[in-house]
């Protein structure tokens, strides 16, 4: 099975990276990023080459990911997965913001719940079907979007494949995003609220 994790520079934060994989068991090949000024179109673009690799589907991550579970609790999960399944998720933000109201996680079986909607790709699994699906429709990874129009392969993914109730969502989450500078929105950001506050969404609500 192909498992992609997306990295800058191949310092530091790759080496953050290997150790988390090595740490849950999980053998995992660094796939070089694309750097460009616009930071949104460059993610785009390496989402899209790396997906290009994995025809018959595979785990992709990005250099931030960290668990706070175990490999078992993954296979576990994995041996219920619908054969229909486009995306399943080892974490991600359920909570989204003040701005947009959306349709939350439903209960599906045993430490597994069908996903509608979500931001952050950090640790995802891609079917062979949702890999063609992408790389026949998302069309952000073009130089025509250098200025404006360019939207986040997140929220295209939300919109055009978590729509079709065929995404699935580890519970609890075991992945989150390490606290750093992020290069795409060039912030410091910190995602682990979002982490703790879904799995306590999904505790008290799923």
């Amino acid at each position: 099975m192909t498992s992609l994790c997306i990295n800058i520079d191949n310092g530091p934060e790759w080496e953050l990276a290997k150790q988390e994989f090595e740490r849950i068991g999980i053998e995992v090949e660094r796939f070089p990023a694309i750097v460009e000024d616009n930071r949104v179109l460059a993610f785009n673009k390496s989402v899209y080459a790396a997906l290009q690799l994995m025809p018959d589907g595979g785990w992709l991550f990005e250099d931030d990911v960290q668990f706070d579970g175990s490999l078992e609790e993954v296979k576990a999960a994995l041996r219920i997965m619908p054969s229909d399944m486009l995306t399943f998720h080892l974490g991600c933000n359920i909570i989204g913001s003040d701005l947009i109201t959306w349709k939350m996680p439903e209960f599906y079986g045993p430490g597994l719940v069908r996903l509608w909607n979500c931001w952050q790709t950090h640790a995802n699994y891609y079917s062979a079907e949702c890999v063609k699906f992408i790389l026949e429709n998302f069309k952000y990874v073009t130089d025509d979007y250098k200025t404006e129009g360019c939207i986040i392969f997140d929220e295209w993914l939300r919109n055009n494949v978590l729509s079709q109730g065929r995404s699935y969502l580890l519970n609890p989450m075991i992945a989150y995003q390490r606290p750093r500078h992020s290069a795409i929105w060039n912030v410091e950001s910190n995602y682990t609220g979002a982490h703790k506050q879904g799995n306590q969404y999904l505790k008290e609500n799923v």
